[in-house]
């Protein structure tokens, strides 16, 4: 009973080592105009991005599913992220942060992810 545990942990350790993998980022959450410009703070910095470059924004989907296990199935979430607008870079604050703001109506929000383009 005791190895039928190590698949599914390797699974799960898989799919969250696939889906933290990628290059994408947090939203912080708005920023006060001052000397940093008015937008969005988000954790991308210097070493990704410059003024200017655009990035794409990430909303995040989980769907239910199940994993087939010896003796029946385990239930989990897949999610993925879907690209659901765009924003520009106004100003890179340090090494891992800038502002950004975003295109159109886009409305972004702290649940959202910043990627860089491709």
């Amino acid at each position: 009973m005791q190895y039928s545990f190590v698949p599914a942990l390797v699974l799960m350790a898989s799919f969250s080592v696939v889906s933290c993998g990628h290059g994408v980022h947090k939203v912080e959450g708005e920023e006060k105009p001052s000397e940093i410009p008015a937008g969005i703070r988000v954790q991308i910095g210097g070493k990704e991005v410059t003024a200017g470059e655009k990035v794409d924004v990430l909303k995040q989907t989980c769907s239910p599913t199940t994993i087939p296990v010896r003796g029946g199935g385990m239930k989990t979430q897949r999610c993925k992220n879907q690209k659901v607008g765009e924003a520009t870079v106004l100003k890179v604050l340090d090494h891992d942060s800038a502002v950004v703001s975003p295109n159109g109506d886009l409305q972004i929000d702290s649940k959202m992810l910043i990627e860089k383009k491709k």
